[in-house]
């Protein structure tokens, strides 16, 4: 399980604020470098986002399209998130099959997060 959720940070101005970049680091400190591409936000409905992954040249090993859908029921939010794999290389094959894995610990580390966050109303 990774130590540290992703670091996500919004820059450029005009068309680019649409656009991310973050590292994501594995429990053996090897930093993972992402960048993503923002196509839908629709608060507090809807997150839609590319994102991919880079090799030490800074070239794209794989790009997943992801929806995720927040649904309020009662006092409590679901969450559905739906993936598709795009363009994927040779070299980012590897990496493709640790994706659900990956997921679930993100999730994991949300579930986490949201225990010691106070609800507010």
């Amino acid at each position: 399980m990774c130590r540290k959720a992703a670091r996500t940070g919004l820059w450029g101005s005009g068309e680019e604020t649409n656009r991310s970049t973050r590292n994501m680091q594995s429990p053996d400190g090897i930093i993972y470098p992402m960048i993503g591409h923002f196509q839908e936000i629709r608060v507090p409905e809807r997150l839609v986002f590319t994102s991919a992954a880079l090799n030490n040249e800074g070239n794209q090993l794989f790009e997943v399209f992801t929806t995720v859908v927040f649904t309020e029921i009662g006092r409590q939010t679901k969450i559905d998130m739906f993936t598709c794999l795009g363009k994927v290389t040779p070299e980012g094959k590897h990496y493709v099959q640790g994706q659900e894995e990956g997921w679930k610990q993100s999730f994991d580390r949300l579930k986490c997060h949201l225990k010691k966050t106070e609800v507010i109303q």
